[in-house]
């Protein structure tokens, strides 16, 4: 965070010994170069090919069939997935650049996905464990990675016999100073209206007033700012929630539905003065999503649920401009044909961002084949990171679901469906309740 205190003292030092500089006149001032935009977070992808070793489960064993399994798993890089007990081994190694270098700056290093168990080391010091294979986690690695030097990564990575496992998303290393954005809540309506709580984590023991700065842009323009607003919040030491409210003009203002998927960036940008420190963004979009007998409505209007045809298959992600690409045309091929929704299980945030722009509706779901504590476990980390996707339709549970359960559930969205079981069994939440609805849900809308 940036210390005014001391900043003002030099210049004022400064000032008192009589230092100036007469201005260089027009014909001597130097042309101006064009000044690149301050950049709050970096990044360092670190997708692409690790060194792996299945680590043998029991004795006696045959190295060779071992061997075998290696030369598969190195043979696909991107593709790291095994079905056995025991487990694989992931090294990486990596350089991290000197400009990363700052007494202010912090180093996290990002897993979208790893199933199921992971351990993690980072130049030989234990980062921690991690369990549950369908959400992100991260480590705070500011001490024990080497800056301007090679650092090594390594993972021991389980799976339970029978289930897909690996590290099957991506990896990064990000850097940001110690006070930043760790996620934003907005909730918007058909009035343009953005209700949004901002959270920010101050890993410093310093506190110090702040300003946030939110933009709305159009997805299609970002750099067309169509709203502004901004705030000021005093931060203190650990965690900070400043609940934030701007709205759309009318005029700028256009609805998300499956025919015209209107969806905005919304920026918040977090600095002291000219001192820029983080920056968020996500999609978002203006619209309601509901049921009235036995009938989905997107904006009051009535959408029939067309799934996707049985047996198809997504691609798995995009780990890169050309997946991106053939997930696109993916996902407009399978509108062109009539699907309206996907059911997916544990999406990636890529795959939800894309169905955003093509008006495709959700319904999530944690992964199959989980026990019911570790699917609410799952569930609820995924309302967390995706509630803001305006293609989301609903949250569903396979299994059966509290009213304890729904409660939590309600706390972090409370303006989505809420689905539980299975066929005939299946019950319904409206948004905004807090019970299901009596008796099993219409035929219509089960999933």
């Amino acid at each position: 965070m940036a210390k005014w205190t001391y900043i003002r003292a030099v210049m004022a030092a400064m000032l008192f010994a009589g230092y100036a500089r007469v201005p260089a006149t027009s014909a001597e001032a130097p042309p101006k170069k064009p000044v690149a935009p301050p950049i709050a977070r970096f990044a360092l992808p670190l997708n692409g090919a690790w060194s792996t070793r299945l680590e043998i489960p029991t004795v006696p064993a045959s190295w060779q069939s071992e061997a075998a399994a290696d030369a598969q798993l190195e043979a696909q890089p991107s593709e790291r997935f095994f079905k056995a007990s025991g487990a694989v081994w992931y090294w990486k190694r990596f350089s991290i650049p000197e400009g990363w270098q700052g007494k202010t700056r912090i180093l996290r290093l990002q897993f979208d996905a790893v199933a199921e168990n992971a351990e993690v080391w980072l130049n030989g010091t234990s980062l921690g464990k991690h369990s549950g294979g369908g959400v992100p986690f991260d480590f705070n690695v500011t001490k024990s990675a080497k800056i301007g030097g090679e650092n090594l990564l390594a993972l021991r990575v389980t799976a339970p016999i029978g289930r897909v496992g690996g590290i099957y998303r991506g990896v990064r290393l990000i850097a940001h100073d110690e006070a930043y954005v760790s996620y934003i809540w907005p909730q918007t309506d058909v009035f343009g209206h953005v209700n949004m709580e901002i959270h920010l984590l101050n890993t410093s023991t310093i506190s110090g007033s702040a300003t946030i700065d939110v933009t709305l842009s159009p997805a299609d323009t970002p750099v067309r700012s169509l709203q502004k607003s901004n705030q000021e919040v005093l931060l203190t030491p650990g965690s900070n929630i400043s609940t934030f409210i701007t709205s759309l003009r009318s005029r700028d203002l256009h609805l998300w539905n499956p025919d015209s998927p209107n969806v905005y960036l919304l920026k918040a940008t977090f600095h002291q003065g000219k001192d820029l420190l983080d920056e968020l963004e996500l999609p978002v979009g203006f619209r309601t999503i509901t049921v009235d007998q036995a009938q989905w409505m997107v904006n009051d209007k009535p959408i029939a649920i067309t799934p996707t045809p049985p047996d198809y298959r997504l691609a798995a992600g995009t780990n890169g401009t050309d997946d991106e690409q053939k997930l696109r045309e993916q996902l407009q091929s399978l509108k062109g044909s009539g699907t309206t929704t996907l059911f997916l299980s544990a999406p990636s945030p890529e795959l939800l961002r894309l169905a955003d722009l093509a008006g495709l509706l959700v319904v999530e779901s944690p992964r199959q084949g989980l026990s019911s504590a570790a699917a609410h476990s799952e569930l609820a980390a995924l309302v967390e990171r995706d509630r803001h996707h305006p293609c989301i339709a609903a949250w569903w549970l396979k299994e059966n679901c509290s009213a304890d359960e729904l409660a939590s559930l309600r706390k972090m969205d409370p303006n989505r469906v809420v689905e539980a079981g299975t066929g005939a069994s299946t019950k319904i939440a409206l948004p905004g309740k807090r019970t299901f609805e009596p008796g099993p849900a219409p035929a219509a809308l089960r999933p």
